[in-house]
């Protein structure tokens, strides 16, 4: 098992917090006042995503220069870049399976 080196993890998590209160703060120029709240929920989506990526970049041995560069720029993206990590381990998880139907379950996915 693989030791898990928590000054890395902090490293990276505040690498995608400062990622999801920047996304945050550059959507909002336009207003005047923001909630802590707002950053503070940006920041912690960017963590869950930057999580996520800094995991997935340690288990491909990835250099530590890109695993950061993904990490800080996964918590920027924030929600998006959650819905398409979503999509995409849905559709290797069906297609495992042999499941073929998956365009025919998505709603979202039907031409109009």
């Amino acid at each position: 098992m693989n030791k898990i080196d928590f000054v890395e993890i902090t490293i990276h998590g505040l690498m995608a917090f400062i990622g999801g209160v920047v996304k945050i703060i550059t959507e909002s120029q336009d207003k005047v006042k923001q909630s802590f709240a707002t950053f503070f929920a940006g920041g912690v989506v960017g963590i869950f995503a930057g999580m996520v990526t800094y995991f997935i970049c340690k288990n491909f041995e990835v250099s530590e220069y890109l695993t950061i560069t993904f990490t800080g720029l996964a918590g920027y993206m924030g929600s998006p870049f959650l819905d398409l990590f979503s999509m995409v381990a849905k559709r290797t998880i069906l297609g495992l399976f042999g499941y073929k139907g998956i365009e025919e379950e998505d709603p979202s996915r039907k031409k109009k």
